[in-house]
Parts: C-alpha cells; sequence; structure tokens
C-alpha cells in the first residue's frame, strides 16, 4: 500500500505535468441553449450540410453520373477554397459568445455553413433551370421556381442558424454567401461549358467502364428515361418468364 506522503507527491507530480490542450472535432459539435426550443432546431438545421454531404457521396456510389461527381468535386473544393480563405483573412469568430468560444479553435470568416449552403444553392438553381428539362410549359417553370425557392430558403435557415447560434458574426455569414454563391456560379460555367463536351470522351474510358461511370448529359429528362428503361426491362424479363 501507497503512503499518504507517497500519494501526495504523485499529484506533486501530476499537478506539474503540462497536458496538451484538448482540440475537439467541431464537425457537428452544435450548442444551443438549454430550454431553447427555437435554438434546438436551428442547430439541428445547422446540420444540414453535412446531411448533404453524405447523401451527395451516396448519390455518386449509385448513380455514378459523371455530372453528379463534378457537382461534388465542386462542392469539397468549395470547402477547401474556404479553408484558404479562413487562415488568410483571419478573422475570429465572435467575441461575446461564451459557450462556444473555448472549443472553436478555427477563424470565422468567411462562415463555412454560408459559403457551402449558398455554393449548393447557387449550382443547384442554375443546374435545374438550364440542364433539366421534365416537360414544356408553365409546369417545367412552376417546379424548378419552386425547388430553387425551397434550396434558398434552405440555405438562408442554415445561414441564420448559425447568426441565432452565436458561432459567426452577420459579416461572416454574408462574406460566406458571397464566396459561396460565386463558386458554385463560376463551377457550374466550367462543368456546363469546359467539361461537358469533354463527358463522351471520358464516359469511353476503360476506367469509367470498370467503375460503371455513366453520362447522362445527353438526356434531357432523366426521371422520365429511368422510369420508362426500368418499365421496358420489367417487362421483358416478366415476358422471359412466362415463356
Amino acid at each position: 500500500q501507497y503512503s499518504a506522503h507517497t500519494w501526495k507527491m504523485a499529484s506533486e507530480m501530476e499537478a506539474d505535468l503540462v497536458l496538451p490542450r484538448r482540440v475537439p472535432i467541431t464537425l457537428t459539435h452544435v450548442q444551443y441553449s438549454e430550454g431553447d426550443l427555437l435554438g434546438m432546431l436551428l442547430a439541428w438545421f445547422s446540420l444540414l450540410p453535412i446531411f448533404l454531404l453524405v447523401s451527395f457521396v451516396t448519390l455518386v456510389m449509385f448513380r455514378r453520373d459523371l455530372h453528379t461527381i463534378c457537382f461534388l468535386i465542386g462542392i469539397v473544393m468549395n470547402e477547401g477554397f474556404n479553408l484558404v480563405l479562413k487562415h488568410l483573412i483571419k478573422d475570429p469568430r465572435p467575441p461575446n459568445d461564451v459557450y462556444t468560444h473555448s472549443l472553436l479553435v478555427e477563424y470565422g470568416m468567411p462562415s463555412s455553413h454560408a459559403q457551402f449552403m449558398a455554393c449548393f444553392a447557387t449550382y443547384f438553381s442554375l443546374f435545374i433551370f438550364i440542364r433539366v428539362i421534365l416537360s414544356t410549359g408553365a409546369w417545367d417553370y412552376f417546379w424548378k421556381t419552386v425547388s430553387s425557392i425551397l434550396t434558398v430558403g434552405a440555405a438562408l435557415t442554415v445561414c441564420i442558424s448559425r447568426l441565432y447560434l452565436g458561432y459567426h458574426s452577420l459579416s461572416q455569414i454574408l462574406y460566406g454567401i458571397i464566396a459561396g454563391c460565386v463558386t458554385g456560379g463560376v463551377w457550374f460555367l466550367i462543368v456546363q461549358f469546359a467539361l461537358s463536351p469533354f463527358f463522351p470522351q471520358i464516359y469511353s474510358w476503360k476506367i469509367s467502364q470498370i467503375f460503371l461511370i455513366r453520362d447522362m448529359s445527353r438526356i434531357p429528362n432523366i426521371l422520365w428515361y429511368e422510369y420508362t428503361s426500368v418499365r421496358e426491362e420489367t417487362r421483358k424479363r416478366m415476358r422471359s418468364k412466362s415463356q
């Protein structure tokens, strides 16, 4: 058994040790004031970029469409661009935020959540208005407008959540929106006019055939094409079984 003197010496030696600072992974660490229902809802809503990113990876794995892959690449590059801007500007987060100031070690200008959602909303809106054709007439314009409004509304809600929860200042969010809109718009133009003409060539590569990469950029109505293709294939298989 250790004596009291030994335990005292061990405690003093432990106190003299300089432990490294504990650094949290802040990807999903979102806090809100206890009892604040609105804060809780906004905290969950601020996780939307993570849900979208996971959905993107899942969509790429199952569809393997070149344009979807380019969309994901643009989102990832936008995150890298945000990281570079933060370390160049080095603007700290709001100093009046008591419960997050000790947890967050990264800079806050521009807001990565705002930039992510702005990039996504910009690219998505341009994509559905320019690339997607489901029908002609007023219905086509109606559903595209509604989809774009909902996407922009979700992006704004995420931005509001970061401001309400005290993770960013208003200027950090506004500059994040600007950076995201520019990144999303520029990347869409690059994909539309510079990369899309090479999709047929990329589609014919041996490695693309191995990984089942598809080029659906020449199909105006993808939903209708997939519906009719699956329906026709199902009928063929049913006829073959009945024979």
